[in-house]
């Protein structure tokens, strides 16, 4: 599906908790260490597509969200986003996304952790706003394959029940560049065979 998304519209309410390279850590609890396990065992086998599915399944099972969506960009210069919500995959229309998140981390190529600056629920539709809760916390993390941006990994929560922390996004990390090199594999394969092909 095309990324599409809204004029920006909300850089004004949220504040950055944490934005900068990976975090060190020395170890994740058990399932998700399992899961990122899995995940990088399982996936070398997948085509891209099934690829992405497998991340969001993962990461399911490991945070509380209300979206997920995975943008990669295509070798034509376009950019394709799979969105997913709570109750699995789901269309991009039918989700709300910080697009000026998405857009820092795309042009900065940093990891960010966001909160809301106010976490109150108001009570007055916002109609510069796309349909849906505003959002109370989020990750968005780059996949990057050396130093090439292959796109961006965004989850968020609109419930005030659900804060992310630093914890959460070295998780998301971890998937993000199983999910790059990945990516990164398919094409060089994918060149050489177009090479080889040729000759």
């Amino acid at each position: 599906m095309p990324w599409s998304l809204p004029a920006k519209e909300d850089r004004s309410d949220q504040t950055i908790i944490y934005e900068g390279p990976p975090l060190a850590r020395e170890t994740l609890p058990i399932d998700r260490l399992r899961a990122l396990y899995d995940f990088a065992s399982r996936g070398t086998r997948l085509d891209s597509e099934a690829l992405l599915m497998l991340a969001g399944k993962k990461i399911s099972t490991c945070l509380q969200f209300d979206v997920l969506c995975i943008i990669t960009k295509l070798d034509n210069g376009t950019t394709r986003a799979q969105t997913w919500n709570h109750d699995g995959p789901c269309s991009l229309s039918s989700v709300t996304l910080s697009r000026a998140l998405i857009d820092r981390c795309l042009q900065e190529e940093v990891a960010i952790l966001a909160d809301a600056k106010d976490a109150k629920e108001s009570s007055t539709a916002d109609l510069s706003r796309p349909r849906g809760k505003p959002m109370n916390s989020a990750l968005c993390v780059p996949l990057m394959s050396g130093d090439h941006s292959l796109g961006a990994l965004y989850v968020d929560s609109k419930s005030l029940a659900v804060v992310f922390g630093k914890d959460d996004l070295q998780f998301l990390i971890l998937i993000a560049n199983a999910i790059a090199s990945n990516l990164s594999l398919r094409k060089v394969l994918h060149d050489i065979k177009e090479e080889a092909e040729k000759l």
